[in-house]
């Protein structure tokens, strides 16, 4: 198909631009072959009606990588169906994590068996306008990036998520050239294994592997032991816990997400263990872990063991009423970093009401706040009741007369970010720290397909020094059978 809006040359050029021609730049992956699937209009906006069958047809046709940037207008079940059938084929996607500098995800991105990719600049630092969290894979080059262009030219000012995930999945073809038979999880193991942990001085760790390396993964696949059916035996690296969704569980039993880094794709490798005593593994991938607490099982320790290796301990807690969960905020990011904004803590400050918050400082240009927080592992077809939530705060250095407020997005308006934020809580902000409990009515408009909640807090007029301290935030939740 032909290119009538120009983005997807930029991308290609960024993996496959012909080299040794002295011409401007050489594509990451040279040599490897290009299929162009065209999955968006000339204005540069594409569908759930034409994104899926896109991934289809590509894997259909042979495909090992998927360079995607762009990402669907309608969040729905077809979308990650499409993405599983092309893992399961072996085609693997590897997709812009987006351009929001926001903790919320994006599909395909956020996908388990998608490799989601976020922007670094020139000097390895994450890119102010680069979406992060523990669902972003990998980071790769993504400012000031020389790419092809729709007139046969060439820019040197191509930026964007968009600009970093084919700099990212040129490394995966690589990868895969090198050894053409490969298992598709023994290339995006070489690829995320091998990425540099490079935390950003502000916004810290902010994808869940590292920056991209292409001769670090090229060497990691040399070293690696192929076994005779074919999966990878690497040397073992210690697994992590980042977040359990829920982490307050009910008598009746539940299931439960672990979120985290070197579980394996092999779940014939691994354990899970509650106070000593394996649970059942309901679905395993490297980076998440969903399980089924039994019915009766005590509050406890929470471990994950892979290859003989354990996790840190997590403690998960008895919920306080029946059929009930709750779970904290796990990843967080506040707007105008550039500006002064700045955050610190997360989902271990916002567990529990201990006086060790999460702080929000406001930006210097306009003394606002403005937070974003992400819950996941909720049942969208499952949630009955209200969503709960359970808010202890007080605000530090601010102007008076400073009300905060929050929000949460309804996904009944639309995918995101096509929708609305509705707002459910706002009052002025104590000195002192005061809990609050509200409810939010018909709660799966608020849960994606995926079982995500968005969540907003705001406070305007904060001053320059202002700062709003969250001792606790807790969403809560109930579930049929």
């Amino acid at each position: 198909p032909m290119d009538d809006h120009g983005h997807g040359t930029a991308c290609a050029g960024i993996v496959a631009a012909a080299g040794d021609n002295n011409l401007m730049l050489a594509g990451v992956a040279f040599q490897c072959r290009i299929m162009c699937v065209k999955i968006g209009l000339s204005n540069g906006y594409s569908y759930d009606s034409m994104f899926a069958p896109g991934i289809i047809y590509a894997a259909q046709m042979g495909a090992k990588v998927q360079s995607i940037s762009y990402f669907s207008d309608d969040l729905t079940p077809v979308l990650r169906a499409a993405t599983d059938y092309a893992w399961r084929v072996g085609s693997l996607l590897v997709v812009a994590a987006g351009n929001y500098n926001e903790p919320l995800p994006l599909y395909p991105a956020g996908y388990d068996r998608a490799v989601g990719v976020a922007a670094t600049t020139s000097s390895d630092r994450k890119a102010s306008f680069s979406n992060m969290g523990s669902w972003v894979d990998v980071a790769a080059p993504g400012v000031g990036i020389y790419a092809t262009t729709l007139e046969g030219s060439y820019t040197s000012s191509f930026a964007g998520t968009s600009a970093a995930a084919p700099n990212a999945a040129g490394v995966a073809a690589l990868l895969w050239s090198w050894m053409p038979h490969a298992r598709i999880e023994t290339i995006r193991e070489a690829l995320e294994y091998s990425a540099e942990r490079i935390p950003d001085p502000i916004a810290g760790e902010y994808v869940n592997y590292g920056t991209v390396n292409a001769n670090r993964a090229l060497q990691y696949l040399r070293e690696v032991t192929l076994l005779p059916n074919g999966i990878a035996l690497w040397q073992p690296i210690a697994p992590t816990i980042h977040w359990v969704s829920p982490h307050r569980v009910p008598v009746q039993g539940c299931t439960l997400t672990i979120a985290g880094r070197y579980f394996g794709w092999n779940r014939l490798w691994g354990r899970v263990m509650l106070d000593n005593r394996p649970i059942p593994i309901l679905e395993w991938t490297d980076s998440k872990i969903v399980v089924a607490v039994p019915p009766g099982s005590r509050a406890g320790e929470l471990q994950v063991v892979v290859r003989g290796i354990p996790t840190q301990r997590f403690r998960l807690e008895r919920a306080f009423a029946p059929n009930t969960r709750a779970a904290a905020p796990h990843d967080r990011q506040i707007k105008g970093y550039t500006a002064g904004a700045r955050v610190s803590g997360g989902f271990a400050e916002l567990r529990h009401a201990d006086n060790s918050p999460l702080i929000a400082q406001a930006r210097t240009d306009n003394g606002n706040i403005v937070l974003y927080l992400l819950v996941r592992g909720l049942n969208k077809d499952k949630v009955r009741g209200d969503l709960r939530l359970t808010y202890r705060r007080r605000a530090q250095n601010m102007l008076s007369n400073t009300a905060d407020r929050i929000e949460i997005y309804d996904f009944a308006t639309g995918s995101y970010p096509y929708g609305n934020f509705v707002q459910v809580f706002q009052a002025p902000l104590p000195t002192t720290y005061q809990t609050t409990t509200l409810t939010a009515p018909d709660p799966a408009r608020y849960i994606s397909y995926e079982g995500d909640v968005f969540v907003r807090v705001i406070v305007e007029g904060a001053g320059t020094t202002g700062q709003l301290l969250i001792d606790q935030l807790l969403i809560e939740w109930g579930e049929n059978p």
